[in-house]
Parts: structure tokens; C-alpha cells; sequence
């Protein structure tokens, strides 16, 4: 799979990918990135894109009614088709975004619940002074915590509709419950 990542500067992702000519050209097969390479575009023109626009130009000079009537309607479909990928491109990186947030709150979990054992294991047997007191309930804050970016993500993931064509869905509710069970809650 080719995905390509708007970035004017080489270093950050720039927000909008119209007005962007430098990208980073990531190939990946399922798990790993195969090849990494920048494209940079001395203007922001596909080559299907310019080629209607070489036919345009050519319809112009000749004043073609007909030839100039169809390079226009190629020229507007493949607009179109250009801003329907882009906005399909935005809705996997967005997607992407999620699903990557929603792996390392996984991992926090999994994370808070081996200090919760390790503490578990310490206090076992022992009374508890201030010091356990409070690191216990450091820990319950961070699992509240943890718990509400789950919430967020969910709700984030319920707002940004359906998910792509060949993906197949994640459950939050699934992740959320593995988290908690994770986390001992």
C-alpha cells in the first residue's frame, strides 16, 4: 500500500494537502514501511491532471468548440476525482490518528495494570501508611484518566463514521474492556 503525507517542511504534516508540494511517499506492506520517499511537485498538478490541461491549451489554440467543450469536461471530472481522493485521504489519515491513539492508550493500560500488581504484591501483608495511600490513589487517577481518553476516543471514533472499504472495524467498546480488565477495574 502507498500512502502519501502532506509535508511542506519535511518535518510536520501540513494541514492542507492543496496547497502542499512536498510529500513523503511511505510503502508499506502489512506491518512495516518498505520504502520511504519525497515528492516534490514543482506545481500541484497530477499527470492526469496536466495532461487535460495540455489538451485544454491545445483545444485553445485550434478554437475547437467541440475539442475545447470536451477537455473541459475531462478537466472538471478530473478535478473532481482529485478532491474526492483527497477527501477520502483525510478520512484514513484521520482514522489512522485514532486507531494509533487508541493502541497506546491500550498499551497505558496494560502498563498500569502490571503497577497496580507490583503494588498489589508490596502491600500484601502490610499496613498501609500515607505514603501507599497516596500512591494508590496517584494510580486510581491514572486510571481515571485513562478511562476518559478511552471515552474520548470512542466518541471520536463514533463521529467520524464508517470505516473504510477493506478495513475491518475495530470495537472501542472491546478496547475499552480489555483496558479495564487490564487495569484491574
Amino acid at each position: 500500500m502507498k500512502i502519501a503525507v502532506t509535508s511542506q517542511n519535511r518535518k510536520i504534516i501540513t494541514g492542507h494537502a492543496g496547497k502542499c508540494r512536498k510529500f513523503w511517499i511511505y510503502e508499506t506492506d502489512d506491518q512495516t514501511i518498505v520504502n520511504k520517499t519525497l515528492l516534490e511537485l514543482a506545481q500541484a498538478v497530477t499527470p492526469e491532471l496536466q495532461h487535460d490541461l495540455d489538451a485544454l491549451r491545445e483545444a485553445l489554440k485550434r478554437l475547437d468548440a467541440a475539442q475545447l467543450r470536451e477537455a473541459l469536461k475531462q478537466l472538471a471530472e478530473s478535478g473532481k476525482a482529485m478532491r474526492e481522493q483527497l477527501a477520502r485521504s483525510r478520512e484514513l489519515f484521520q482514522r489512522a490518528a485514532i486507531e494509533g491513539s487508541m493502541t497506546t492508550l491500550a498499551q497505558d493500560a496494560d502498563e498500569l495494570a502490571q503497577q497496580q500488581r507490583e503494588w498489589n504484591k508490596e502491600t500484601q501483608g502490610a499496613h498501609p501508611d500515607s505514603t501507599l495511600a497516596r500512591a494508590e490513589r496517584d494510580l486510581a487517577a491514572e486510571a481515571d484518566s485513562l478511562r476518559a481518553r478511552l471515552a474520548a476516543l470512542d466518541s471520536a471514533v463514533q463521529r467520524s463514521g464508517e470505516t473504510p472499504q477493506g478495513e475491518t472495524p475495530r470495537s472501542v467498546a472491546s478496547e475499552q474492556r480489555q483496558a479495564r480488565q487490564a487495569a484491574g477495574c
